[in-house]
């Protein structure tokens, strides 16, 4: 038995990084964002890049809401992934799965960092259809659903007011109980309304 665990751990050389994300509000994310569009994950890659492995996602763009973007294709670079045996992981880092809908905040068009997006998870919206109505809605990135989207949020009257590894930034509603989801229209119309 130690020897096949010796041996698993020889076979995989995995490495795991921390991450610390200060949640902002949605309407500094959308309008710090170079480019916000909605679209659909149509490609995925692992790639070495300066000792380290990064992936590489592919989106097919449906529709620009911000930014000024004419192609209709963006690829976007995360930190980690899996090449062979080699894997990289960061901790809080959610990535877009092949086939996922969603309307994506990116940060910076030239320079990537170790999250393309505002905020990581703040900044990701997964389009996803209510199997009662059929309709399409908006859900965070760890699949909560959303019911609108506020410019000024009230702040917390208690302690500092922040917010560490939070995947919902302030100003997103987040639904309670079994209806009130924001439709996908109504969730762009509402971040267009926050941009100034």
């Amino acid at each position: 038995m130690k020897k096949l665990i010796a041996i698993a751990l020889l076979t995989c050389a995995c490495i795991s990084w921390g991450s610390t994300v200060q949640q902002q509000s949605i309407t500094k994310i959308a309008n710090g964002a170079a480019l916000i569009f909605e679209g659909s994950v149509v490609g995925i890659q692992a790639v070495y890049e300066n000792k380290r492995i990064y992936t590489l996602i592919n989106f097919k763009i449906s529709e620009v809401i911000s930014g000024d973007y004419a192609q209709n294709h963006i690829q976007l670079r995360y930190l980690g992934g899996q090449i062979d045996n080699q894997a990289l992981r960061v901790s809080e880092m959610e990535l877009p799965p092949m086939g996922e809908q969603g309307i994506y905040f990116v940060e910076s068009l030239e320079h990537p960092g170790v999250h393309p997006l505002m905020g990581w998870g703040q900044g990701h919206f997964k389009i996803v259809r209510n199997p009662r109505s059929a309709d399409l809605e908006v859900q965070t990135s760890t699949n909560m659903k959303i019911s609108a989207v506020m410019a000024n949020p009230a702040e917390p009257t208690n302690g500092t007011g922040i917010k560490i590894n939070s995947h919902v930034a302030k100003g997103v509603v987040l639904a309670k109980g079994k209806s009130g989801f924001i439709s996908v229209g109504e969730f762009k119309d509402q971040i267009r309304g926050l941009l100034e």
